[in-house]
């Protein structure tokens, strides 16, 4: 849990800094101090997790491991709307201007408190630890190692294969028990090993020469952005250009620049662009299959046309986001989504959209949905989906103040997340979920309270309820109640904290 709340928050970091750019300031309409304070908070809390989540873990810190891995999730989806929303807009109206940032702030404010409230118990159990072991590096000499020549210390990387050699083997291993390995320079002739920081012409020199055993790049554009986001640490540079140059690796890339370059990189794997279109493919369909490609996201305006699918073929995670006004989803052929015979994890925004313009692969594990304003009698769609595990609504991804969840359906569904629904009325029974393990509400403010029905579910083991009304928080410690009369295990957080029933 450590290194998926760890890297949830690399991941909100670097969406914090895109957001900065200063290509963007003039299109974005977002509080820049409230931004740079996140910040901070972000990188306090994954210095946290850095220095003591491994040492230190407990039950009291693993849930708050996990509380952060969930709130950095929650703080990029959030991010990511209002840039989207405010690209789509381009409102130059001062007006819009000022409720696009009141807005912002708003949600921003709901962010901050759960990383504070967060930050302040996790300064609580760090103030309660006494004696601790000063922390060793995590990447150590080995003890029989000989001591450092005097002619190498004035070089970049001294003792640097053995240590290369353990990151390599974390980084690219199927090891379910994984680490926290962070890559910082280091001074001194008594460490284990000395990098010495290099500017961007150096960083690009060594990729260049790690990847392409050249210092000629066939891409450089994007290769630069890669250098200069290694900051100047060699070691970084040299394991990412590890796993660059090696096909049989995982190859993560954020492309900044020139999305259509994507369409000659028949070895990339996952893709993540901030809101961008993805240019048509033009070389000849042979050229340009993307066969090892898993992951594509955040796409705008995606056109799902047979000629694309074609050369995407093994694509597990897609995540696409469409305009406020569409004349006719009929030209994003959603239809053929369905073509995606691998795809396990769907994510699509998308304001005023209906079911009847998607077909969804029948592989499909994981479904987020955001603005689509569907109605809940049209659920029934995706409780039809035999394999699906994971279903998240955001932002009235359904609208309407009653659902009747249909018999038969969701045979499979383990976690439901709804968030910011007008929903009132939630006629639920044990039937219905079969298989359901949490339960995730967010902002619900209207919603009469969780069905009853829903404690009495075998599977059942957490609720989960973020900024909810009284009723429903009330209805929740109503179902712990009765599980825990009943000698079953159920946990109940709410806003971070769990709900203890104390035994009279």
């Amino acid at each position: 849990m450590a290194v998926a709340a760890y890297a949830s928050l690399l991941s909100l970091m670097h969406v914090l800094e895109n957001v900065q750019h200063p290509g963007r300031r003039h299109r974005l309409h977002l509080d820049r101090d409230q931004i740079q304070s996140l910040q901070k908070k972000v990188k306090f809390l994954g210095d946290f997790l850095e220095h003591h989540s491994q040492r230190n873990s407990n039950q009291e810190i693993e849930d708050l491991v996990r509380q952060i891995a969930v709130v950095s999730y929650e703080a990029e989806h959030i991010i990511d709307l209002h840039v989207v929303d405010q690209l789509r807009e381009g409102s130059q109206d001062v007006g819009h201007h000022m409720a696009a940032i009141s807005s912002f702030c708003q949600d921003m404010d709901k962010i901050v408190e759960k990383i504070d409230s967060i930050t302040k118990e996790l300064m609580m159990i760090k103030e309660g630890w006494n004696n601790i072991e000063v922390q060793k590096p995590i990447v150590a000499a080995p003890a029989n190692s000989s001591k450092i020549p005097s002619s190498q210390k004035n070089s970049t990387m001294v003792g640097f294969d053995e240590h290369l050699i353990r990151i390599m083997a974390e980084v690219a291993g199927d090891n379910s028990n994984l680490q926290i390995l962070p890559i910082v320079g280091m001074g001194g002739s008594q460490k284990p090993y000395m990098l010495d920081f290099l500017d961007l012409e150096k960083s690009w020199d060594l990729l260049c020469e790690k990847v392409f055993a050249q210092k000629n790049c066939p891409y450089p554009e994007f290769g630069k952005d890669i250098a200069k986001y290694c900051r100047g640490l060699p070691l970084a540079i040299v394991v990412i250009g590890g796993l660059l140059a090696n096909s049989n690796m995982h190859v993560y890339m954020g492309l900044m620049v020139l999305p259509s370059r994507i369409w000659e990189m028949p070895q990339l794997r996952h893709i993540f662009i901030n809101s961008v279109v993805l240019p048509f493919p033009t070389a000849p369909l042979d050229s340009t299959i993307l066969e090892n490609l898993q992951t594509l996201a955040l796409i705008y305006n995606f056109r799902c046309m047979t000629k694309v699918l074609e050369r995407i073929p093994n694509l597990k995670k897609l995540k696409l986001s469409y305009p406020s006004h569409v004349e006719e989803w009929s030209h994003y052929c959603l239809y053929n989504l369905a073509r995606l015979h691998k795809l396990e994890s769907l994510f699509l925004s998308a304001e005023n959209f209906f079911l009847e313009n998607i077909v969804f692969p029948t592989a499909l594990k994981k479904l987020a949905l955001s603005r689509c304003g569907i109605p809940w009698k049209d659920m029934k769609i995706i409780g039809s989906l035999l394999n699906l595990e994971v279903l998240k609504l955001y932002c009235n991804a359904f609208k309407g103040g009653e659902w009747n969840p249909v018999d038969g359906q969701f045979p499979r569904l383990r976690v439901l997340l709804i968030h910011q629904s007008d929903l009132v009325r939630w006629n639920a029974e044990t039937i219905h979920f079969p298989n359901l393990e949490s339960l995730f509400l967010q902002d619900m403010h209207d919603l009469e309270e969780i069905p009853s029905d829903i404690g009495d579910i075998a599977t059942l083991c957490s609720i989960h309820l973020d900024s909810c009304s009284d009723s429903i928080v009330n209805s929740a410690k109503q179902i712990l109640e009765e599980q825990h009369s009943n000698g079953n295990e159920l946990q109940v957080w709410v806003n971070g904290k769990d709900m203890k029933l104390v035994d009279p």
